[in-house]
């Protein structure tokens, strides 16, 4: 969590217009598909993360997310069928982007936070069975 933000952070002060163009297009990209599409949505989410990654221009941050990330991966291919929400995806990513294309840090750093939150309290719930 702490690290997402901080990339998030990082992305806003370096990012260039070229990133959240990228990223505007993911964001229109997984509003178009099919919900019950489940790994093109997976795959457009770690696209949109990975943006973030890239604009936060920091290799060392980015490895150690990129780590902890494929840990958590296999869950994610694995009960999401049970997770769903992915409406509310969209709305986190839409989020994210306009702040950080408005160069606002702490607000979409802020986003960042409630939307992994968020993510990680449906997969508890699946993988717990709640």
């Amino acid at each position: 969590l702490e690290l997402e933000t901080l990339a998030t952070r990082l992305a806003a002060q370096r990012g260039t217009p070229e990133h959240w163009q990228r990223m505007e297009a993911l964001v229109i990209e997984s509003s178009a598909i099919d919900k019950e599409n489940e790994i093109d949505l997976i795959h457009v989410d770690e696209e949109f993360h990975e943006i973030i990654y890239e604009a936060s221009d920091n290799r060392f941050l980015h490895e150690a997310i990129t780590v902890l990330l494929t840990l958590n991966e296999r869950l994610w291919y694995y009960f999401l069928p049970d997770i769903g929400g992915f409406e509310r995806t969209n709305t986190d990513h839409r989020k994210i982007w306009q702040s950080l294309n408005a160069g606002d840090g702490e607000l979409a750093a802020e986003h960042m936070k409630q939307h992994i939150l968020t993510s990680q309290d449906r997969l508890r719930a699946a993988v717990l069975g709640e």
